[in-house]
């Protein structure tokens, strides 16, 4: 059901910039809310801007393919080329964020520990993994599964380290087993590749528990197997081939998929999806004040630092904190005065680093990347 014929327009979508630095600000923001006066979110859980993230990458993982698909004379090629440039634009920054996790881990889960403690002893029970054993130690396993990714798909590594690290295998079993989609999608058709994930999903939730919800089998502390969550990264899809979709039924139709596909979604995440939904579809000339809005520079500056912020944060939020909790007049604050303070005072140091890594790690990275593509599509095309 994907559509041949695509509408010819530019890359770049301005205001998806600002999604992206809101949903990591959503996540960093949660995280010391929680951390710092032991208070949940208003808005939400920060893992709800997470499933906000996963309907973007699905939307920005078809969305770029689509365009880019008759520049590759195979699906081999292409394929080659997407997983080349998925995995330059993750691992650099994330293998280096997750070496000095694991040379610190000791020190920086004691002072998660205290900080904690600090808020309150039930809450930090609830913060902590939700009490399922996972490994602490730093094993040949746990080292190779973090460094291959495959630590989401293993329930006692899934969630062993202080960065927020789950989301990124389950974004990488997603990058390995999304131009099959694609493949299924034309071959089958979209009605049932969406049906037979959403079987899938259920099942996943039968068979393997999350969180405290017990399974027949295991239980994950994160949703980081990728059944868990692919409705969401389905949804983005079926809201890309909308959005290049140059027939109006067939716009429908995958608007329509979109909707089944987030069935279950918290109803934040809807509305994530639905205000999604209405910018693009309301901005095919890219003349709309969603567009302009987003397209201004300090949107993009909170969308280049995105990733490197939601990895960073926490390993810089918790020792801040600790040294704030050893100040008299810091433990003194009132609950939303003291987060106050926190929020001015990390905020610099956390943005701040944020932009050195993109400009230092993420962007070098992603030029990489794309000249091994480029050098291996071109040794592809001279034999």
């Amino acid at each position: 059901m994907v559509d041949t014929e695509i509408t010819k327009r530019e890359n770049y979508i301005g205001f998806l910039d600002a999604l992206r630095g809101f949903l990591a600000f959503w996540v960093y923001y949660g995280h010391l809310k929680m951390a710092s006066i032991g208070r949940e979110v208003f808005w939400g859980s920060p893992a709800l801007a997470v499933d906000g993230f996963m309907i973007l990458s699905g939307f920005l993982m078809a969305y770029h393919w689509a365009r880019r698909d008759k520049k590759f004379s195979t699906f081999w090629a292409q394929t080659k080329d997407f997983y080349l440039r998925r995995f330059f634009r993750i691992a650099p920054l994330y293998y280096l964020l997750v070496s000095i996790e694991f040379l610190l881990q000791k020190e920086l889960f004691s002072i998660k520990s205290v900080v904690n403690k600090l808020i309150s002893p039930a809450w930090a029970g609830i913060v902590l993994n939700f009490d399922i054993p996972v490994a602490r130690n730093i094993d040949f396993a746990n080292i190779f599964s973090h460094y291959s990714f495959v630590f989401g798909l293993i329930p006692k590594y899934a969630n062993s380290n202080l960065i927020p690290d789950w989301s990124i295998s389950l974004e990488m079993q997603f990058y390995l087993i999304f131009p099959f989609i694609v493949l299924l999608i034309t071959r089958m058709g979209s009605f049932s590749v969406t049906f037979f994930s959403l079987l899938a999903a259920i099942a996943t939730n039968k068979f393997f528990g999350l969180y405290l919800d017990k399974g027949i089998l295991w239980n994950f502390p994160q949703p980081s197997f990728i059944l868990f969550k692919i409705n969401f990264f389905l949804a983005g899809m079926a809201l890309a081939y909308a959005y290049l979709s140059k027939d109006s039924k067939r716009r429908i139709a995958w608007l329509f998929l979109v909707a089944i596909s987030l069935y279950d979604a918290s109803t934040r995440v809807q509305i994530i999806a639905a205000a999604l939904t209405f910018m693009l579809m309301f901005d095919f000339d890219k003349n709309e004040i969603f567009n302009r809005l987003g397209s201004r520079k300090i949107s993009k500056f909170f969308g280049d630092t995105s990733y490197s912020l939601y990895l960073l944060h926490l390993l810089i939020m918790y020792p801040i904190l600790y040294l704030l909790f050893q100040q008299d007049w810091y433990f003194g604050l009132s609950t939303y005065v003291r987060f106050f303070v926190s929020l001015v005072i990390i905020s610099p140091i956390v943005y701040g680093l944020s932009y050195i890594l993109h400009r230092t790690i993420e962007m070098p990275g992603i030029l990489l990347g794309k000249k091994v593509a480029q050098r291996v599509n071109s040794k592809r095309a001279k034999t």
